[in-house]
């Protein structure tokens, strides 16, 4: 997914809108934990997930399940 493509499912699945600048500085802050890689396709770069980004989302779910639990 492309920057603007993660701006516009913020908007779409959220209801939640948030700048252009915003999404490219949580990518990159993304791309350098290596949690997901980049790579250029024509003029745009596409972001994909990296197996240590789905490591990382599976810990916060099962994270967030527990506070579920407990409240």
């Amino acid at each position: 997914m492309s920057g603007k493509g993660l701006k516009d499912r913020m908007v779409e699945r959220f209801d939640f809108v948030t700048g252009t600048v915003t999404a490219y500085k949580v990518l990159y802050s993304l791309e350098a934990g290596g949690y997901v890689k980049p790579e250029k396709k024509g003029k745009y770069v596409m972001y994909s997930i990296t197996k240590g980004g789905r490591n990382e989302l599976a810990a916060g779910k099962r994270m967030l399940l527990g506070y579920a639990r407990r409240l």
